[in-house]
């Protein structure tokens, strides 16, 4: 995919794994969504679904610049590489919301001021949960 894919949307998921790809083909049913991976396995699953997929590798492939969303829901498996890509969207994207999963509880202070909001695994869970009772 181009970086066009990455400009002017609603929802910009970043992450590794089925969980939060999972999270991008819900999402992608309301709301203009990217899943963003360096995980060639996951992109092929988002892209069967119908959810447009820019492939990266985190470190140094994921160009901020080219990204527009009014959230980004960044969700690697590694608390550093969110720690990196929240604070390169910040500084040099346009997002207006970041959401971060911190993997390890313990790090949670490391994102103050650079997430909007940040969730634990646990919290992503039991939320995940919640919605889905209300919805029934």
């Amino acid at each position: 995919m181009t970086e066009d894919v990455l400009s002017s949307v609603d929802v910009v998921v970043i992450g590794t794994t089925s969980g939060v790809r999972a999270v991008a083909e819900e999402l992608d049913s309301s709301h203009a969504v990217v899943f963003v991976t360096d995980r060639h396995n996951q992109a092929r699953v988002a892209e069967r679904a119908g959810v447009p997929t820019h492939r990266t590798t985190f470190d140094t492939g994921l160009d901020p610049e080219a990204i527009s969303a009014k959230t980004a829901f960044v969700a690697t498996d590694r608390d550093a590489v969110n720690l990196l890509v929240a604070q390169r969207l910040r500084i040099h994207g346009d997002v207006e919301t970041v959401i971060i999963r911190v993997n390890d509880s313990d790090r949670t202070a490391a994102f103050d001021g650079i997430a909007t909001e940040t969730v634990t695994p646990a919290e992503a869970s039991v939320q995940a949960v919640q919605d889905s009772l209300e919805a029934l």
